[in-house]
């Protein structure tokens, strides 16, 4: 346990520090889809070097040893990438969407694109908020040990109805609404009619049809793929949450964490210009 998470750390930090880098460095590469990308990547960074660690040690030894402020910051660290995630990977889902079936609409600017990603983060901390409000740290003295855990005794069926809140509102809706418009950007791109506004009065507007459809086909893949990964990555935890069956916990959580490291693979080597860049 302690060598795989060993390597999905190391690698989740390396990949997606290098896809911050690359895209802050690159002034080419500024773009309103990398700036989701860069959201996305900064969240896995944030699980690998912050949460991921400290679980890990928590559950191995059944001792919580970082005191009572990072009891009550851990166990909402978990959640809060997840649902930025799920929340930036819709976002990117909504602006292709914008772009290829409404070609002549109003693309989202970098700047109402980095207060969009700004209020999904704060977002995501409110959605986070009653774990962090339900967490209790104390000790057990017979063991001289300290445990973190969520408490929801007396509160038994909030609980239940905050799970089935996260699992269906926070992760499934926002995936079957980015599924939903990637199959419509799909069909439009499949439709021989489609013509993209800036190229509707050009001589050579069949030729550049063609390469725009190919260049939007890529692109797209590029995040359906994403989408994808982070469905099959992620589902298990979701759906199987046993924190009371330590090696399972730390398996679903390991599968969930291989989205950190194949996401940053699937931008830079499925990614021409990113690719190039890196």
């Amino acid at each position: 346990i302690i060598v795989m998470y060993v390597i999905i750390i190391s690698a989740g930090f390396i990949s997606n520090f290098s896809v911050i880098l690359v895209i802050g460095c690159s002034k080419s590469l500024k773009s309103v889809t990398n700036l989701f990308v860069v959201s996305l990547s900064a969240s896995d960074l944030a699980l690998c070097l912050f949460s991921l660690p400290i679980q890990l040690h928590y559950q191995l030894t059944g001792n919580w040893a970082f005191g009572k402020l990072l009891c009550h910051l851990t166990l909402p660290a978990m959640a809060i990438p997840m649902f930025v995630s799920t929340s930036t990977i819709f976002m990117i889902a909504f602006d292709r969407h914008r772009l290829v079936v409404h070609p002549f609409k109003k693309r989202l600017t970098i700047k109402k694109t980095i207060l969009v990603i700004i209020f999904n983060v704060m977002l995501s901390v409110v959605f986070a908020s009653p774990v962090l409000y339900f967490t209790e740290y104390y000790q057990l003295d017979e063991f001289n040990k300290f445990e973190c855990r969520e408490h929801w005794t007396v509160h038994a069926n909030i609980r239940k109805l905050y799970s089935v809140f996260v699992f269906i509102v926070l992760f499934c809706l926002p995936l079957f609404i980015t599924a939903i418009l990637y199959f419509q950007i799909y069909v439009c791109l499949a439709n021989k009619s489609y013509k993209p506004g800036k190229y509707k009065n050009s001589s050579s507007s069949i030729k550049n049809i063609t390469v725009v459809k190919r260049r939007f086909y890529k692109t797209n893949r590029i995040l359906m793929a994403t989408v994808v990964n982070f469905c099959v990555c992620w589902t298990p935890w979701n759906s199987f949450l046993l924190p009371h069956i330590g090696l399972l916990d730390l398996i679903f959580k390991w599968m969930a964490m291989l989205s950190v490291c194949i996401n940053p693979l699937l931008y830079c080597w499925l990614n021409e210009n990113l690719r190039c860049e890196v």
